[in-house]
């Protein structure tokens, strides 16, 4: 009994250490952007909102912010639904789709570099080459498709298929099924 104590109270331990090892560094920078001073300094020698004021005011930042925070959105959205519908194909279609489940995971498998060019040439060759928002916005969602697929896919593979069945024996069509039984 009084092992089990021990051992639980060290693995406690161990992850209250991995959980101030991950989160010191975001409070560090964050106590540090408030520095009313000139350079960058921990601890602050003042505090001070004036470097956010600074940030607000200036145009390019902005324009940076808002054009990072329309492709993380519109990547969001374009990725959740290619990714759950092909979730859907594959696990509903499992004994046939494994060259297309390894396509859809193989971004993960390859290293970043080998991806980042890889979507170069392609760019280039197809006239998007240089600065285009579609370029990105493809690298974006090529990269983060294998995440949605495999959290859906993981969850589907789980899902009992008799409660949408069930669904539609007493009456729901195959989409109402779909949207109240299978999507939530």
């Amino acid at each position: 009994m009084r092992h089990r104590r021990l051992a639980r109270a060290a693995f406690l331990a161990l992850i209250a250490l991995l959980y101030v090892f991950l989160i010191a560094p975001i409070v560090i920078v964050v106590i540090a952007s408030l520095n009313a001073g000139r350079f960058l300094v921990f601890p602050p020698e003042g505090l001070s909102l004036q470097w956010y004021v600074k940030f607000m005011n200036s145009g390019p930042f902005v324009r940076s912010f808002f054009f990072s925070l329309r492709l993380a959105a519109l990547t969001t959205v374009i990725t959740t639904v290619i990714g759950t519908a092909a979730a859907l194909y594959v696990v509903r279609h499992a004994r046939r789709n494994n060259a297309l489940r390894m396509l859809l995971v193989a971004p993960l498998q390859l290293p970043g570099i080998m991806t980042s060019l890889a979507l170069l040439i392609f760019y280039y060759a197809i006239g998007l080459g240089g600065t285009s928002y579609l370029g990105l916005l493809i690298g974006h969602v090529v990269v983060c498709m294998p995440y949605v697929f495999l959290t859906v896919a993981s969850v589907l593979y789980n899902f009992d298929r008799s409660l949408e069945e069930a669904a539609r024996s007493l009456g729901a069509g195959s989409v109402t099924a779909f949207r109240r039984i299978t999507l939530p």
